[in-house]
């Protein structure tokens, strides 16, 4: 799937980009805590040493629609503060690249809304990520580089270094969209949500059944078959597992 991508605009200037490769979305947390784990690159433009860059902040919001209002969303917004290290910044060689695992946290109901969703649409299931950006400048002291002395502050090379920190009053971005085939949700978010072994159904299968083994069994391929949108398997294993059924009655 391809990658999509969208420029960080601070006032009128691009200072970097925000993408999303969807192969790389997967579930997490299982069925107690599922999440959705969205991975955010964020790459900042090449700057001079003396008017570095990075992202301080960032706020993601999940929608099924690029143009939906935020009370629409998948879910509820999650945010990160970056300014552990400054990972996500500019150096004056070269592009940068930091990742954020964006972490969603999903109740069953909507875990159950979203499969809705993707069993409606095609063969490529899209969200889109809106994104909420704070950009600064950085003017960093303690470096120590070959042939100069610091600059003098109050606090000594053992504190390390540190930074003024200046937020630039306008940042924008675009929704980034997050494309995925059917498959790698099925293989890498279904199982991690753990809806391979939660179901909202409460039902009460027979005993083993003859020639076919149990029932769940059965149950289990039909179930298998619908995530994969194999809708023809489906009702074939369902068409089986009703045959089986009214066989183990009639024996009875």
């Amino acid at each position: 799937m391809p990658v999509h991508s969208q420029s960080i605009t601070v006032g009128n200037r691009i200072v970097g980009a925000a993408s999303i490769d969807g192969g790389t979305v997967r579930g997490d947390g299982g069925p107690i805590r599922p999440q959705l784990v969205v991975p955010l690159k964020l790459q900042l433009n090449p700057t001079p040493e003396n008017a570095q860059l990075a992202v301080c902040y960032v706020s993601a919001l999940l929608r099924t629609d690029q143009n939906a209002s935020p009370h629409a969303a998948v879910c509820q917004p999650v945010s990160a503060t970056l300014m552990d290290n400054f990972n996500a910044r500019s150096i004056p060689h070269g592009p940068v690249d930091h990742t954020v695992q964006l972490r969603f946290l999903l109740s069953l109901a909507e875990v159950e809304d979203l499969e809705r969703k993707r069993h409606a649409g095609g063969d490529v299931f899209a969200l889109y990520c809106g994104l909420d950006l704070v950009v600064a400048g950085l003017k960093t002291f303690n470096e120590v580089r070959p042939g100069q002395a610091p600059e003098p502050t109050p606090w000594d090379l053992n504190f390390g270094l540190f930074s003024q920190v200046m937020p630039f009053w306008t940042t924008r971005v675009q929704p980034v969209g997050v494309q995925m085939e059917q498959s790698t949700w099925v293989r890498s978010v279904l199982p991690g949500l753990g809806y391979d072994r939660v179901r909202l159904l409460e039902l009460t299968f027979p005993p083993p059944l003859p020639d076919n083994g149990r029932a769940v069994r059965q149950f289990d391929k039909a179930r298998q078959a619908l995530d994969g949108r194999r809708y023809g398997d489906c009702i074939q294993e369902c068409r089986g597992l009703l045959n089986n059924v009214g066989a183990a009655v009639q024996v009875d």
